[in-house]
C-alpha cells in the first residue's frame, strides 16, 4: 500500500483539526441568534473595517520596498499590487501558496532574483511576527483572568522570534554566500542594517494597527461592547489559529481563533461567531474581487511597462 505524502498526510490531520475546532465552537449556537446578528451588523463600520484591511496589504508592501532596498528599486505602488493579486490568490489555493505569485511577478516584471525576493518574503515573516509580539503582549496586562496558555503562547511567539533572528543572523555570518541558504540569508536584508531593521519593524507595526483598528470596527458593527485591549486578545487567537495553514483563506480556522478570543471575556458565542464571519468577509471578499479583477492586467504588464 503506497503511504501518502507527509506534508499531504500534515495537511488532512489540518484540515480535519479545523473542521473539529469549529465544530466545537458552533455546537448548541442558536441559528436564529446567529443570523439575526449578522442581519443587525451595522454598514458603515464594516466598510471602515474593509478599507483598513486594504490599508493593513498597504503597510505590508512598504516593508517589502524597505527590505528590497536598493539594490531593488521597485515602487511601493507596484509591489502594493502585486501584494493584493498575492493575497487575493491566497484566498483560492491552500498553504498561502498564492504569495509565490509575488515572487514570480518580481521576478519577470522586475529582474528581481527568486533567492533575493524569497529571502525577503521569509526575513517579513520573521520581522511581522516580532511586530505581533510587540502589539499582542499588552493583553497580558490590560485583560485580567486570561488563561495560562495566552501567556504560553505569547512566551512561544517570542522565542520563536528570538531564535529566528539568532539563525538568521548566524547564517548571514557563517554560511558560505554562494550556496543556497547564503543566498537566502543575504536576501533577509532586513538584518543589514539597524535602520533598515527598524523601518521594516515600523511598517509591519502600521500593518498591525490597521488590522487592530479593522477588529475594532467589526466589533463595533456586531455591538459588542468589550474594552479595546479584548482587539489585541483577538489578534494573537486568530493569528496562533492560523500559524499552520490548512484550508484556502484560512477558512475555519480564522473563526476558531476570533470565537476562542471572545469566549475568554464571555461574550455570547453568536454574537462571536457572527464578528468572526464578518471580520473574515471584510477583509476577503473585497480583496478576492480587487486583487483577481487587477491579476490580468499584472500577468499582462510587459516587463518594459513594469519598469516605467
Amino acid at each position: 500500500m503506497r503511504r501518502l505524502p507527509w506534508k499531504l498526510l500534515l495537511r488532512i490531520v489540518a484540515i480535519v483539526a479545523v473542521i473539529a475546532g469549529v465544530y466545537f465552537f458552533a455546537r448548541g449556537i442558536d441559528g436564529h441568534a446567529l443570523a439575526a446578528a449578522l442581519r443587525g451588523a451595522a454598514i458603515l463600520p464594516l466598510l471602515a473595517a474593509a478599507a483598513l484591511s486594504f490599508g493593513n496589504l498597504f503597510w505590508k508592501s512598504v516593508c517589502w520596498r524597505v527590505m528590497l532596498g536598493r539594490r531593488h528599486r521597485v515602487p511601493v505602488l507596484r509591489l502594493y499590487r502585486y501584494t493584493l493579486t498575492a493575497f487575493a490568490s491566497s484566498l483560492l489555493v491552500p498553504a498561502r501558496a498564492g504569495e509565490a505569485l509575488r515572487v514570480w511577478l518580481l521576478r519577470q516584471r522586475d529582474g528581481v532574483p527568486v533567492t533575493d525576493s524569497t529571502g525577503v518574503a521569509l526575513a517579513e515573516k520573521l520581522v511581522d511576527g516580532m511586530a505581533m509580539v510587540i502589539s499582542v503582549t499588552p493583553t497580558l496586562f490590560l485583560i485580567d483572568g486570561l488563561p495560562p496558555w495566552v501567556e504560553r503562547a505569547i512566551a512561544f511567539l517570542v522565542a520563536g522570534a528570538v531564535v529566528g533572528a539568532v539563525v538568521v543572523l548566524l547564517a548571514r555570518r557563517y554560511v558560505p554566500p554562494a550556496s543556497l541558504i547564503g543566498r537566502l540569508a543575504a536576501g533577509m536584508t532586513a538584518f543589514d542594517s539597524p535602520r533598515t531593521f527598524i523601518l521594516a519593524l515600523g511598517a509591519c507595526l502600521g500593518a498591525w494597527t490597521s488590522d487592530f483598528c479593522c477588529v475594532l470596527f467589526v466589533l463595533v458593527s456586531v455591538g459588542i461592547h468589550v474594552p479595546p485591549a479584548v482587539g489585541l486578545l483577538i489578534l494573537l487567537g486568530v493569528n496562533v489559529a492560523i500559524l499552520i495553514p490548512a484550508t484556502p483563506g484560512n477558512l475555519g480556522s480564522l473563526e476558531i481563533g476570533a470565537a476562542a478570543a471572545l469566549d475568554l471575556v464571555g461574550v455570547p458565542r453568536e454574537a462571536a461567531f457572527a464578528f468572526a464571519i464578518l471580520y473574515h468577509a471584510v477583509q476577503a471578499i473585497p480583496l478576492l474581487l480587487v486583487g483577481l479583477a487587477d491579476l490580468r492586467l499584472a500577468l499582462g504588464m510587459s516587463r518594459t511597462e513594469a519598469a516605467g
